[in-house]
């Protein structure tokens, strides 16, 4: 009996329980293994630099005389519509121009734009901040991810995806508290000012370190320049793979974005918890349990995989993981004291976080070569406008009208309980359809090339 594997574009076949050559051998070179700690770097940058505002709002927002709804337009909408909207432009200019010059480039602006911050005098100096940042951060992800996966094949993609994601979880656990302290010595100003030279320095460390793929630039290599945002849009839904990977990222977006944004606040008003701790919390869930989550499951579906060949792992185990932490978001959020709800936390933070970090690689393994930057964009455009935009807004809502019929903390809860468990659970169901795709299309393919069986 024979099983298809479809590695770079090429069409391969092998025995049932023999290791696919897709994922043997499979060598990554020093140099790749650099590029993806610089990468890593600038994704811990990224992440340091948008806490940096959530850090220090209430100094701000005293000393600049802004009122709560426009701090919270700063913070959301300033940022994330901006960061969604050019990712998909930025993605583009990704898969067809010079990654290195791009991603460099996008690096020092953003990083003159957190140093920005750090000088203004008024709401719109502020404005501008957040508007630049969000723009030039949203070449980040599609253009790292690219150059990813060109560097690092099937058998090692999970794990470099997983260190890059990691950056982030470094960034909240280790530069937030950093930041933290440089704002407590000397300022609400300091931190904007200190990382933003800091980046600066990365910029240069990616210019001299990320070095483009001469092959891009043959003409058989580039794209015939007859296609579209739209038309490559369209082909990339077209792809039942990729459309339900789509929908599953949608769905977890919306807790994603909502928690963040809103946990620390139903700390408070359950459990009587003061700021500080609701920090350390916020640093225990989204640094160290989502650092460990991103890694240990990259390192855990690439041992799978490797060992037995089956693609579709990469979006069934996932999926199985999302559905099993539901009953720890819904433990978590009806805990009746401050304990228990730390130890449903952690574990339904740690299956999250672990089931997350399939998406971008099968974005990258579903995508041609010259879209692999717009799959990523289309991904996270999507999360970033329901999860980062109106999710949030929406539970706020939802609160509000509760208050009515429950206590404070009771209207926060219910409105959480909607915004979490449901759509986590769907996106493990949808993550499974994932899976099912993957196999239709390899058995589709497979009989499509039956003369491998000679």
């Amino acid at each position: 009996m024979w099983n298809r594997i479809d590695f770079g574009g090429r069409m391969r076949c092998c025995m049932v329980g023999e290791r696919s050559p897709a994922l043997v051998g499979d060598k990554v070179g020093r140099r790749a293994w650099a590029m993806l700690a610089v990468l890593s770097l600038v994704n811990l940058f990224a992440a340091v630099d948008r806490y940096n505002f959530s850090l220090v709002m209430e100094p701000m927002r005293e000393e600049l005389g802004a009122s709560d709804a426009q701090m919270g337009l700063l913070g959301g909408a300033a940022f994330v519509l901006c960061y969604a909207t050019f990712s998909l432009p930025m993605a583009r200019l990704a898969d067809h121009g010079n990654r290195r010059v791009l991603l460099a480039g996008a690096v020092g602006v953003w990083s003159l734009f957190a140093m920005l911050n750090g000088f203004a005098t008024n709401i719109w100096h502020a404005a501008v901040s957040r508007i630049g940042l969000g723009l030039a951060e949203a070449a980040g992800p599609p253009t790292s991810l690219s150059l990813i996966s060109e560097s690092f094949g099937n058998a090692k993609r999970h794990v470099a995806v997983s260190i890059f994601q990691g950056g982030a979880a470094v960034g909240a656990l280790v530069g937030v508290p950093i930041a933290g302290l440089i704002a407590h010595s000397h300022g609400w100003r300091a931190p904007f000012i200190v990382f933003g030279i800091l980046g600066l320095v990365v910029a240069v460390v990616v210019w001299l370190v990320v070095r483009e793929n001469p092959a891009r630039a043959r003409p058989q290599e580039r794209s015939s320049g007859k296609s579209t945002f739209m038309s490559d849009g369209r082909l990339l839904l077209k792809d039942r793979r990729f459309f339900w990977l789509f929908v599953s990222q949608l769905s977890v977006g919306i807790p994603v974005g909502v928690m963040p944004v809103w946990l620390t606040a139903f700390m408070m008003r359950k459990f009587g918890i003061d700021l500080w701790l609701g920090a350390l919390m916020n640093a225990l869930f989204f640094g160290a349990i989502m650092l460990v989550g991103y890694v240990g499951s990259g390192y855990l579906l690439a041992y799978v995989i490797g060992r037995t060949g089956n693609q579709s792992l990469g979006a069934r185990l996932p999926g199985l993981v999302a559905i099993a932490s539901v009953p720890f978001a819904i433990g978590m959020l009806l805990a009746p004291t401050f304990n228990l709800f730390v130890g449903m936390a952690a574990v339904f933070f740690l299956l999250l976080f672990s089931s997350r970090t399939a998406a971008s690689t099968l974005a990258l393994d579903f995508a041609p070569d010259r879209l692999r930057g717009l799959a990523t964009a289309l991904i996270l455009a999507a999360v970033s406008i329901v999860g980062g935009g109106l999710a949030p807004w929406a539970v706020g809502a939802l609160s509000d009208r509760l208050g009515g019929l429950h206590s404070n903390a009771g209207a926060l809860e219910w409105a959480l309980m909607a915004a979490i468990p449901l759509p986590v659970l769907i996106s493990g169901i949808f993550l499974i359809f994932t899976s099912s795709a993957m196999v239709i299309s390899t058995e589709k393919q497979y009989l499509g090339r039956a003369e491998c069986l000679n």
